[in-house]
């Protein structure tokens, strides 16, 4: 004959699902057991020995094992039910056991189970073994955050389902509630900040649900539809209501998106460098770039993608002392030290040809060279390499001959060229013949090729005396010398002829 045992008992069964729980036969592997305001609805087990007679069971055909937590302090009422006759459940034997409460799920100190386990103090909570299909009890003074474990048979071993419901209203004051969070818990994770132009995705913990309803306070948010994960990228609060067979209804979880400010860094600038020394310190864009910024971690890259993983990237060593191309692009990756969120932006590599060598032509001139100006960026010099110290004033006069140097220095530093001239100065020694003093006449001797005399100064033809010439007169003659280079030089002299008059020759 069967008998009837029953105390208060607290049950408070976290939600089953009739399509994804299965009943555990051991108490190790109890599933979680909920019931709320709604009933639900869980498969019984079949063909299973008995495992005993623990407290007031006779025996314990058929076991299913279960624990439930509490979530709010207070009485609760349960009715309990099984069948095959959808959908009330209520045709078939149902008998229970309950021990509690504990700290946590535990097999441990069951009182009578294993049979005969006395020795602990009597934790037996709830328990019948009566012939009825529907079993209704109360759990008094329930304390939020303790387990029960529960231990549901079927003596007819009959296939059917369970059902649990909670029967008073946990929103009146004094009556406790089950948490059936445990039993299908929802979560989107923590809150998550996101990198400016990264992306994070958003999975709700249940899975295999009837529906996902997805909202969000971000700007320009749309639905993805029923789908249990989605990517987001867009600063908000997410959320998603998800409905399952055997969870709690309208199970609800949110996160917030944030995306930390951009920082105020600097634009890049352009690096030149001569075509002969294609040596770049790409560092020196550092500063430029963290305008003042501290915190964040600077380097360089060849390419965008390695830029986009910071310091995990390919980065370049020798940024100090690199080796460019002209237009080659260099990627900088800006590391948050804090979020490790990491910006990119880029310069440009340019090398910038040499000035075109100077190679004024030769120069050769009578006497003197003045030296003309040059352009702005080119100077003379009295040896080779553009030295301050070999350094020759434009308008300097030349005397002698010499090599003079042009140096050119654009305005990128290092980028310089370099070019010569001569300079020959023809110098001639002008004419000085001695005065003359004669009597009577004096006849001009020959001269010099390249001599001619003249009775005026400028060597014009207009006053030539040819050589030969019986000077009769007192008078100044100049020597005209015109030398047979290019270009002809000339120099000048000149003389005094005196004509003294000879005495009459006496009569004798």
């Amino acid at each position: 004959m069967k008998k009837t045992y029953l105390l208060s008992l607290f049950l408070l069964f976290s939600s089953i699902l009739t399509n994804v729980y299965a009943q555990s036969p051991t108490c190790a592997g109890a599933n979680p057991f909920c019931a709320g305001g709604s009933t639900f609805t869980f498969p019984n087990t079949t063909g299973s020995a008995s495992i005993g007679s623990p407290g007031c069971l006779g025996s314990a055909p058929n076991p299913a094992w279960f624990y439930i937590q509490v979530s709010q302090s207070g009485n609760i009422d349960f009715l309990l039910t099984q069948g095959n006759n959808a959908p009330i459940y209520n045709n078939q034997d149902v008998d229970f056991i309950a021990w509690g409460p504990f700290a946590s799920p535990s097999c441990v100190g069951l009182y009578d189970f294993p049979d005969g386990n006395t020795a602990v103090p009597n934790n037996i909570v709830a328990c019948s073994y009566s012939g009825s299909p529907i079993e209704a009890f109360t759990i008094p003074n329930t304390v939020v955050g303790q387990y029960y474990m529960i231990l549901i048979t079927n003596f007819s071993n009959q296939a059917g389902q369970i059902t649990m419901t909670q029967t008073n209203d946990p929103n009146v004051p004094g009556v406790g509630e089950a948490d059936c969070s445990i039993l299908c818990p929802l979560s989107l994770g923590p809150d998550v900040e996101v990198c400016p132009g990264t992306t994070t995705i958003l999975t709700a913990t249940i899975d295999a649900a009837s529906s996902y309803v997805w909202t969000s306070t971000a700007a320009g948010f749309v639905d993805p539809g029923n789908v249990q994960s989605i990517t987001v990228s867009a600063p908000g609060t997410y959320t998603v209501v998800v409905n399952k067979p055997g969870c709690v209804a309208n199970s609800t979880s949110s996160a917030t998106i944030t995306i930390p400010a951009t920082p105020a860094t600097g634009t890049p600038n352009d690096l030149v460098q001569c075509i002969t020394n294609p040596i770049f310190d790409l560092t020196v864009n550092t500063p430029v770039v963290l305008n003042g910024l501290s915190g964040y971690t600077i380097s360089y890259h060849n390419t965008l993608l390695a830029a986009q993983d910071g310091t995990g990237g390919l980065t370049i060593s020798n940024t100090t002392n690199y080796v460019g191309t002209n237009g080659e692009t260099i990627y900088i990756s800006i590391e948050d030290n804090n979020t490790a969120c990491i910006l990119t932006t880029s310069f440009q590599l340019i090398l910038s040809p040499a000035p075109t060598p100077p190679n004024p032509a030769d120069v050769t001139a009578c006497d003197s060279y003045t030296l003309p100006v040059l352009p702005a960026n080119e100077t003379y010099h009295s040896a080779s390499g553009g030295l301050p110290a070999t350094e020759i004033p434009a308008g300097t006069v030349i005397t002698t001959s010499q090599t003079i140097y042009v140096f050119s220095q654009s305005a990128i530093a290092g980028c310089t060229s370099e070019g010569d001239f001569v300079v020959t100065i023809i110098t001639g020694t002008p004419p000085n013949p001695a005065d003359v003093t004669v009597c009577g006449s004096y006849t001009l001797p020959a001269l010099p090729t390249g001599s001619t005399y003249h009775f005026a100064s400028g060597g014009a033809a207009g006053t030539l005396i040819p050589v030969g010439t019986v000077i009769t007169t007192s008078q100044v003659v100049y020597v005209f010398s015109q030398s047979a280079t290019t270009p002809s030089c000339s120099a000048e002299g000149d003389f005094v002829i005196t004509v003294n008059t000879a005495p009459a020759t006496p009569t004798p």
